[in-house]
């Protein structure tokens, strides 16, 4: 992917090395484009650095060949304005093209991200917010701004986006935002059965494949509604998210987003048992040489969510030593669009083998793939499927 990354005058412009350091990172080409008021931020020399490649100035627009704004725009494949201050979003939406970023906005074809950074105050201002309706129905994209600490101190809703975010909206404008509208409710992590108010039964699942899922979801565009339990890694932290903690909260919190969904994925580990009796306070050791817990399955979540599937897509998933056998039945009893089989080894693992079914036989197979190769090629199956 070519990416030129025109940078405005926020003193956001500071982190735009990192927003290039991950571009490159993850293999994609960079140009830099920058207004005159943005240099007081961060260094040309830098920018030069991290892109091998000349930076393109506003101050130095007409030392330059007459069509290298059209030149630029004909390289890139997308074209993300990072930070974006109030005063480009202002000429992008009033057709004024009057330096080297606004020039090559009003040359650009393709899909254009703008990631907004400025006090709230300013972002607030009814008259951009005008601004930033229209440029979303010409089809321009907003990564951000989101809430936090300001430069000025105060907080409010104008910080810039967290770098992997916008780098997840670039990579979706890239591809054309297949899940554009899509609501994809993600149900991870593991549930915690209470044996006492200290200990529980529960399993191994760290969490990873659920994160990675979340994240592919956004490269594609779509919005995520998140239910998810315990975790030995960081949830993702986009749109919305709700945590629960037994198989029962995970359960009565799935039917009542199930209505929201376009789509659900049910990636989390759900404890198959729970004891029948739950004891207040802490069992105590010297009082109970022998524990007996007498315990009783746990309800099919699945299942119990085969009466609202409609038109909407349903993967689930299936962790077996026969995956082979258990896949093509657990597809059928629980009336899946896709399920993905995985060996009992995946669990905490970084890498997973397997295969993804579909309901008519298909096949996909993966093996000793990342989690995130994983994740990528379930939403593939998704989209193809989603149309």
């Amino acid at each position: 992917m070519k990416v030129l990354l025109g940078i405005t005058g926020s003193i956001a412009a500071y982190k735009s090395p990192l927003i290039i350091r991950s571009l490159t990172k993850e293999g994609h080409e960079v140009k830099v484009a920058i207004t005159d008021r943005a240099l007081h931020f961060v260094s040309k020399d830098i920018l030069s650095y991290l892109t091998r490649d000349r930076v393109y100035e506003g101050n130095k627009y007409f030392e330059f060949p007459s069509s290298v704004h059209i030149d630029l725009a004909k390289w890139a494949d997308v074209l993300l304005i990072a930070p974006a201050d109030y005063n480009i979003i202002g000429k992008a939406a009033s057709s004024i093209a009057d330096d080297i970023v606004s020039t090559i906005i009003a040359s650009f074809n393709g899909p254009v991200v703008f990631a907004p950074a400025m006090h709230d105050v300013m972002w607030n201002n009814p008259l951009l917010q005008d601004k930033v309706r229209y440029l979303k129905e010409k089809g321009y994209f907003f990564s951000g701004p989101v809430e936090g600490e300001l430069y000025s101190g105060d907080r409010g809703a104008g910080r810039l986006n967290e770098i992997e975010y916008i780098i997840e909206d670039v990579v979706a404008a890239y591809r054309g935002f297949p899940l554009r509208d899509k609501k994809i409710l993600l149900v991870y992590g593991r549930t915690e059965e209470k044996i006492d108010d200290v200990r529980v039964i529960t399993n191994r699942s760290s969490g990873k494949m659920g994160v990675e899922i979340a994240r592919e979801v956004k490269r594609n565009g779509g919005y995520l509604y998140q239910i998810v339990g315990k975790t030995s890694i960081e949830p993702y932290g986009r749109d919305e998210i709700a945590y629960v903690t037994d198989s029962k909260e995970m359960m009565e919190k799935t039917l009542e987003l199930i209505d929201k969904a376009d789509i659900l994925i049910m990636v989390a580990a759900v404890s198959d048992y729970r004891p029948i009796e739950k004891v207040s306070g802490k069992l105590k050791r010297e009082a109970n040489k022998t524990l007996n817990l007498e315990l009783t399955n746990t309800e099919d979540i699945l299942k119990k969510l085969m009466p609202y599937k409609g038109n909407r897509i349903f993967v689930g998933f299936a962790l077996s030593d026969d995956i082979e056998q258990d896949a093509v039945i657990k597809i059928k009893e629980k009336g899946l669009d896709i399920i993905v089989a995985n060996l009992p080894d995946a669990m905490e693992k970084e890498k997973s083998t397997g295969f993804i079914l579909h309901k008519n036989g298909e096949r996909v197979y993966f093996k000793d793939a990342s989690k995130r190769e994983v994740a990528r090629k379930i939403l593939e199956e998704v989209i193809k499927i989603a149309g």
